[in-house]
């Protein structure tokens, strides 16, 4: 019982945390995501069924400065490749364990369908698993009400 910690790269490494005390999983997994944020890493974690959770550490994507985003209803929907009209968007996701949150972000120029797919996901998810945590609660309370407004038409800004 524990972490299982196995190295898969030079700069990636996943780990199953499964002590049998939600507690102590929450505290390994916070030491987890410390030891990741200073190697410089970004950290998936998921909850494992029976309990616990599975981290992977992986370097994160490679930063283009010299390229620009695409601006609005200009170019390609970011997420399918449609050429139809776009709108930035960002939408917001949180799932609320007791002591833990595990946030999604969707962010880009994106299509009407890929803005109601988005919208219709996270907002369901935060609807019915946001409010699971201490933080989670009041969090979820922001978000799910400030999500309708990515919903306007597409080229239409607020």
């Amino acid at each position: 019982m524990g972490a299982d910690i196995r190295t898969l790269g030079t700069m990636t490494w996943e780990a199953t945390i499964r002590t049998g005390h939600p507690a102590t999983d929450a505290q390994q997994l916070e030491q987890h995501r410390a030891h990741a944020h200073t190697q410089g890493l970004m950290l998936d974690v998921r909850p494992l069924p029976q309990g616990g959770f599975w981290v992977r550490a992986v370097s994160p994507p490679p930063v283009a400065y010299a390229q620009q985003p695409a601006p609005a209803n200009h170019g390609g929907c970011q997420t399918c490749g449609r050429g139809a009209p776009t709108k930035n968007v960002t939408f917001l996701q949180n799932i609320g364990l007791v002591l833990v949150r595990l946030p999604k972000t969707a962010s880009g120029a994106m299509c009407r369908f890929c803005i109601e797919r988005h919208f219709w996901r996270f907002t369901t998810v935060t609807f019915f698993f946001g409010w699971w945590g201490v933080i989670s609660f009041v969090q979820a309370q922001l978000l799910t009400p400030a999500a309708p407004r990515d919903l306007l038409p597409v080229g239409r800004e607020p």
